[in-house]
């Protein structure tokens, strides 16, 4: 992962985050972004906005930011310190009817530059409704193609408990292919991989 706030000099290294947002009938994500150490912060921006989605030089743009700027600031307002390496999903239910799902992820090495992730395509990595939430990480293909969040929320909205939701997706992913789900409902809450996949809870 590059820490420096100099953004080309990160793109250059091939290291580029994707961030997804979807809570209170809002989704906002960015993509292919190099230099943020929160990439989520910025998704919560644009999923203030009508964008929907934005991708590289669109997110700078938002924020102010050129991409190769290196001032001593630069990382602060692209929202942060330090930064995971790896993908994580959140689901979480707010008062008695909201509900939010997220997933960040630090960006996957050896792939093209640019190409885009899972995580900002609507309903694949990410989706909320008044039903409940769920965030999915893993192969991005496999996210894309079956719409998995989406896929998994539609069976809450329909009654079926978050754990039933969330076994019957894994039990459909080819052999071979890494994915997590995380969902929560009305009734309850469920996380499930099929690999090894750290989890946490809290109330």
């Amino acid at each position: 992962r590059c820490l420096v706030a100099n953004a080309s000099r990160c793109g250059r290294l091939g290291f580029e985050a994707d961030a997804a947002l979807a809570a209170g009938g809002r989704f906002g994500a960015v993509a292919s972004v190099s230099g943020a150490d929160h990439p989520i912060v910025l998704a919560q921006l644009v999923a203030g906005t009508t964008f929907g989605t934005l991708t590289g030089a669109g997110v700078y743009d938002l924020v102010g930011l050129a991409p190769a700027e290196s001032a001593p600031d630069a990382e602060q307002r692209l929202a942060g310190a330090a930064t995971p390496i790896s993908s994580v999903g959140v689901v979480a239910r707010l008062g008695e009817s909201d509900f939010a799902a997220a997933v960040s992820s630090a960006g996957i090495l050896r792939v093209p530059r640019g190409q885009l992730g899972a995580v900002a395509v609507e309903g694949a990595a990410v989706h909320a409704g008044d039903y409940g939430a769920v965030a999915a990480t893993g192969d991005s293909r496999t996210l894309i193609r079956s719409q998995l969040a989406k896929r998994v929320y539609d069976q809450l909205a329909a009654g079926r408990a978050a754990d039933e939701a969330v076994k019957e997706a894994l039990a459909d992913v080819p052999s071979g292919v890494v994915v997590g789900v995380a969902a929560i409902s009305r009734s309850g809450a469920h996380a499930a991989a099929n690999s090894p996949w750290e989890l946490a809870q809290s109330d």
